[in-house]
Parts: structure tokens; C-alpha cells; sequence
């Protein structure tokens, strides 16, 4: 049956007949096929030369000159082959790729450019700290904008412009891939600490409606007795991935509610 799976396949993506035959169609050319067990039935193991002339035949975007180059033809094989319509294919960011390379190169610049922006300016007057993240997101959207990205306005599901809520930024690269960023604060004494940093409400009219890369730019702070305005002294780019969340069911109200006639049994004056 996988083989029959797999030569159709091949021959609708109209690929050489050799490509098609070193599945083991061919006498000349047969493929070398042994079976590996999952537990739960046996796995073909096919040993041959699968990656063809014509399949490394790549986009000019792709293209260096260097033979063994990756290829974006051979995951894309792949994923056609073994997953359906809908499947969800896990893609992490590779600081290594040469697209993911290039986009580390230019938030760096942007991230250093918005943190020297704020300095520059006298600092963020906040009464809290933790309230200078979010007045640090516009530096971050300029700087931004100056290395090249497209700063796309925030949209829900239903179309309808939210600035609250995580994600606090959405940007395009070059290839039109999105990328979600989260702008924060930290003080490097809590980094360590237990006291929470991340949190993401559930929503039936999201801002995160495209498959995309999911990063974090949090800004060390501090201000000087002698300073109005907090500064930036370093940063953290993450990639959140990975990022290991717990799952917290929480009961909350509103003062109307919390004070209503019927649950008051007792009331004064001082």
C-alpha cells in the first residue's frame, strides 16, 4: 500500500521518472527498503538517491552558490507527502536559517536603536515600572519601521482594531512572513523570581489570526534619584516558542458587584 501511496504521489507532482522508479519500480534501480517497528506495526525504511536533479531546482530566493545549499523544495516534499490539508506543521524560529539570520540581524539594530531613542529622550516618566512597557512600544515601532519592517495594524478576528492584549506589536519581513513581539520591562534582581511576567487571556476575538513567529523584547530599567525618566541599560530578545506556561482558572469581580446591598451584614463610620 505505501508504495503504491508514494508512487502516486510522485507522479502528480510530475516529478522525473527515475524519481518515481527509486522507490523500487524500477529492476535497474531499486531501492533498498527495510522495516523498523513502532510497537504498533512496521515502518518502510526506503535507501536510495531520492533528492533528484530536478528537485533542487530551487527559487532564485533561495539560491547561493553552493551545491548542497538548503533547499525550500525539500521540506515542502515532505509536508506534502506525509501530512493533509489543515495539519498544523511546527516551525520554530532558527536563529541559523538564513531568512531567520537576517531578521535577528535587524531586530537587534532596531531593539538597540529604541533603546538609545528612550535615553536619548531623558527617559519614560512613569510612577510605576512596570508601567514603562508600554510606553516603550512606540520607540520600538519606529526603530522598526527605520531597519525596513512593515508595522501592520493590529486586527482581531472580526476585523476590529484592538491595541490591548498581547501582542503588542505585529510586523512583515521581506517574505511577507508575520511576527508577533511583545514589548516588556524587567529588573534584572526579579529575573529569577517567581512573580509573573507573561500572561495571555483567551479570547473569542483574538489579535494573533496569522501563523507566525511569537517574540518577546523586554528592556532592563532603571532611573537615578537625580532622574525623571527611566532608562534602558540592556535588553532581552526571546523566542517564546518554548516558553512553558501554567494554566490558571481565576474567580474576579468589579466594586458594583462586590458591594451590592445584599452581601453587606455590616456598615459604619469612624
Amino acid at each position: 500500500m505505501i508504495y503504491q501511496q508514494i508512487h502516486d504521489f510522485l507522479g502528480k507532482h510530475n516529478l522525473e521518472l527515475d524519481a518515481v522508479d527509486l522507490f523500487g519500480f524500477s529492476k535497474s534501480n531499486k531501492a533498498k527498503v527495510s522495516f523498523l517497528s513502532d510497537g504498533k506495526g512496521e515502518i518502510p525504511n526506503f535507501q536510495n538517491e531520492f533528492w533528484t536533479a530536478k528537485q533542487r531546482k530551487s527559487s532564485s530566493l533561495h539560491e547561493i552558490s553552493y551545491r548542497a545549499c538548503f533547499k525550500a523544495e525539500l521540506p515542502r516534499f515532505f509536508i506534502e507527502l506525509l501530512t493533509k490539508e489543515n495539519d498544523v506543521i511546527y516551525d520554530p524560529f532558527d536563529a541559523e536559517a538564513r531568512e531567520d539570520k537576517d531578521v535577528l540581524k535587524k531586530l537587534i539594530k532596531a531593539i538597540k536603536d529604541a533603546g538609545n531613542s528612550v535615553n536619548k529622550s531623558g527617559g519614560i516618566i512613569s510612577k510605576r515600572p512596570n508601567e514603562v512597557g508600554n510606553k516603550i512600544e512606540s520607540f520600538v515601532k519606529e526603530s522598526l519601521a527605520k531597519v525596513g519592517y512593515e508595522v501592520t495594524l493590529q486586527t482581531t478576528k472580526t476585523g476590529k482594531n484592538k491595541s490591548s492584549g498581547y501582542p503588542d506589536v505585529q510586523f512583515k519581513d521581506e517574505l511577507g512572513r508575520v511576527f508577533y513581539l511583545e514589548c516588556k520591562t524587567f529588573n534584572i534582581k526579579n529575573t529569577s523570581t517567581t512573580q509573573r511576567s507573561f500572561y495571555l487571556s483567551p479570547s473569542q476575538d483574538p489579535k494573533v489570526n496569522h501563523d507566525g513567529f511569537h517574540f518577546v523584547v523586554s528592556f532592563e530599567v532603571a532611573k537615578n534619584t537625580e532622574e525623571k525618566g527611566y532608562k534602558c541599560a540592556s535588553y532581552k530578545l526571546l523566542s517564546i516558542e518554548k516558553l512553558l506556561c501554567d494554566l490558571k482558572h481565576e474567580f474576579n469581580s468589579d466594586n458594583k458587584r462586590l458591594y451590592s446591598k445584599e452581601l453587606i451584614i455590616a456598615e459604619g463610620n469612624f
